[in-house]
């Protein structure tokens, strides 16, 4: 068990440790505002939090 818990640690380190590529064109703010409407309407949810995070 305890081997399973450190390796699904590493692993999850690991992935969170690679950095995305830097976007190539500016942010689309409608974009994000229509994806945050269709995922608002998917949960039925009254609200999400976003977070957008520049220069990593």
């Amino acid at each position: 068990m305890l081997k399973q818990t450190l390796l699904l640690a590493g692993l999850t380190l690991s992935a969170h440790a690679q950095t995305a590529p830097p976007p190539t064109a500016p942010l689309d703010v409608a974009a994000v505002d229509a994806v945050v409407a269709r995922t608002l309407k998917a949960f039925d949810v009254p609200g999400i939090s976003v977070a957008v995070v520049k220069d990593g």
